[in-house]
């Protein structure tokens, strides 16, 4: 009996319990995505830095330092005479 009811209820509102499945498996899908985005940039990251143990340069920022003596992103601006 409640089934049934249920059922004819869902029925009546067949256009608003579509949009709320479809809201929903998108949402799922996006937060997949955004999961699958984050872990593989964290593994990448990982991959590239794991080959280096020590970083030595002159004097400057240290996150400077850092992104151009392993990723070859910015400027050297202080050069180790």
């Amino acid at each position: 009996m409640i089934l049934r009811l249920a059922y004819r209820s869902l029925l009546a509102r067949a256009l608003t319990v579509g949009m709320t499945i479809l809201a929903i498996a998108l949402s799922v899908a996006l937060f997949l995505g955004v999961e699958k985005v984050r872990t593989g940039a964290r593994a990448s990251f990982a991959d590239t830095i794991s080959g280096t143990d020590l970083i030595v340069g002159a004097r400057s920022g240290s996150v400077q330092l850092l992104l151009y003596s392993v990723f070859r992103i910015g400027n050297a601006t202080n050069n180790v005479t």
